[in-house]
């Protein structure tokens, strides 16, 4: 949790540091139950009901002019022994001319929403037509205004391809910034524009060229305030890419358009991925949200506040699927945000002077980092691993299955690698062969250079360092590359059976809640919790700290 500025100040950073320490120990503890809080039946449901921990529903039938929404939001209160704290629920009303909602951010209070239908307005001087897209800025707590945005609206102006072609839209927002991504698999072409929702100001735009050796057709990824990742295949080389993009004045990019469209991103790096062998493929990356925790449920109601982390804390989840069915084969892979990041942050250090003169963007072959900083899904893994081949959404670092857990916290693998390594000296030293409080199986053999071993049992998490090969993980026989291989380690819980849990609803994390939501005639939401353990025998101290918060 790296960033702290929503909590109240009345926190010192013991208070600070003890709710760290409780929402670690939720995802640190050996009790594998998780409990049903609270379960919703409901109809009516938005298109991804739940945004960013709100479950959103319109109200029909409404006899007030204006439209009326349901909201729900999920608690990221620590504490899951009251399910009547679990929900908060209130209501909000919009103008009739409102669209469907397009993003939600419960940190900023912001509410995002699309009018119907771009404004239409003739170009001057012209005989042809400009057409405008349409976003209102509300609060997400009263449906008016967002106190914080100079106007109630932004919009920008549409190209003529975007006019004319059938897309989708795809809206985000980090911070001050959102991004509008308008993208069509069959024409093959993307487009983004970014604002700082607080002024209107238009940042940046991105537009996938027309004719290019490059196929687009997926959108942009906001992966921090000033980067975006935009997938891409080229058709010349037969390869996957992940292109890394900044929002900076400075760069040699930064002179406006000439066609009124804004400012072009600043390309920096192409990541590639290995070469396929027939068809074209393309990539889908979906970036895990933020992880925020509240220190109890009063807070968040009375402006306690919450802790949020940071965006370069976030994993992704990239899909590698066939276009045209050219390619029967699918796989995922996982990999960190921050590295992509990183490469951002270097060149927005750069002198000014540097960005004019720059030359890019940098090429990053795949032997220099997708071995050993992704975990690809194997064919023979365990059951979340044929589950994770679809969309799924996770939280930080961690998600959440129907049977599992699974974690790919730095901090947490580093405090188990280092657990792990003690308790070998130990028993080489001592007739005892574990310490108290900590389950410890011995690992097996591997074929890792960085690790004498394949994995480690610590507290019910098994953290996994081994090598997957090529012909381990599933799907990879799209690619032309033998020396495929997977790396980056995680570790995984098998969890007890989700009380009443429906074969086949979709199943996501919400900051440290599991939540299933099972369509049908009557939808149903269902919200779990891992039970709180405390597993260290002196912690007598942090209890009462916990407790004195309120958790």
């Amino acid at each position: 949790m790296a960033q702290d500025d929503n909590l109240k100040s009345s926190y010192t950073l013991q208070d600070r540091l003890a709710i760290l320490s409780a929402a670690r120990q939720i995802w640190s503890g050996t009790n594998n139950t998780i409990a049903l809080l609270e379960t919703l039946h409901v109809s009516n449901l938005e298109y991804w009901p739940i945004r960013d921990s709100v479950l959103l529903r319109k109200v029909v039938n409404s006899t007030h002019p204006d439209v009326v929404y349901d909201l729900s939001q999920i608690s990221s209160a620590l504490n899951p022994s009251s399910s009547t704290t679990v929900l908060s629920h209130w209501q909000i009303r919009l103008q009739k001319e409102t669209g469907s909602v397009a993003c939600v951010d419960v940190s900023q209070d912001l509410l995002v929403v699309r009018h119907h239908g771009p404004v239409v307005a003739a170009a001057s001087g012209s005989d042809t037509t400009v057409q405008w897209y349409s976003l209102a800025i509300h609060s997400l707590r009263t449906g008016q205004p967002h106190p914080r945005a100079k106007h109630s609206h932004v919009q920008f102006k549409m190209s003529q391809r975007v006019a004319k072609n059938p897309h989708y839209t795809r809206v985000q927002v980090l911070d001050n910034i959102l991004a509008v991504n308008m993208a069509s698999g069959f024409q093959l072409f993307t487009e983004t524009t970014f604002f700082d929702w607080t002024t209107g100001e238009q940042k940046a735009v991105f537009c996938s060229p027309g004719a290019s050796a490059r196929a687009w057709g997926h959108p942009a990824v906001l992966i921090s305030e000033r980067c975006f990742l935009q997938p891409c295949y080229s058709t010349a080389e037969r390869r996957p890419a992940i292109e890394v993009y900044v929002l900076d004045e400075d760069s040699v990019s930064a002179d406006p358009d000439p066609d009124g469209y804004g400012r072009p991103a600043t390309h920096v790096a192409t990541y590639w991925l290995p070469r396929v062998l027939n068809g074209d493929v393309r990539l889908i990356i979906n970036a895990a949200s933020r992880q925020q925790v509240s220190p109890n449920d009063s807070d968040e109601d009375d402006g306690g506040g919450f802790l949020i982390s940071s965006a370069s804390a976030r994993m992704l989840h990239v899909q590698v699927a066939g276009v045209w069915f050219t390619s029967p084969f699918q796989c995922a892979f996982f990999t960190p945000a921050h590295q992509f990041i990183d490469e951002s942050e270097r060149f927005l250090a750069l002198p000014r002077a540097h960005k004019r003169t720059w030359v890019g963007p940098r090429d990053r072959p795949w032997s220099t980092w997708g071995n050993h900083s992704t975990r690809w899904l194997e064919k023979d893994g365990p059951a979340w691993h044929e589950e994770a081949k679809s969309n799924l959404r996770g939280s930080g670092s961690r998600y959440a299955f129907p049977d599992y857990l699974v974690d790919f916290s730095p901090a947490d693998i580093a405090r188990e690698v280092h657990q792990y390594q003690q308790q070998q000296k130990n028993r080489s030293s001592s007739s005892s062969s574990s310490r108290t409080g900590v389950d410890l199986d011995m690992p097996s053999t591997s074929t890792s250079t960085t690790f004498a071993f394949a994995s480690t049992v610590v507290a019910g998490w098994t953290t996994h360092f081994h090598v997957a090969t090529k012909t381990e993980i599933s799907g990879a026989e799209m690619f032309e590359e033998d020396t495929l291989l997977s790396a980056l380690p995680y570790r995984q819980k098998r969890i007890a059976e989700l009380p009443e849990y429906e074969l086949g609803s979709d199943v996501l994390l919400v900051n440290d809640k599991i939540v299933s939501v099972q369509g049908g005639v009557l939808d149903s939401i269902k919200i779990y919790a891992p039970l709180p353990v405390r597993d260290s025998a002196g912690d007598e101290e942090l209890v009462d700290a916990l407790e004195g918060l309120g958790i």
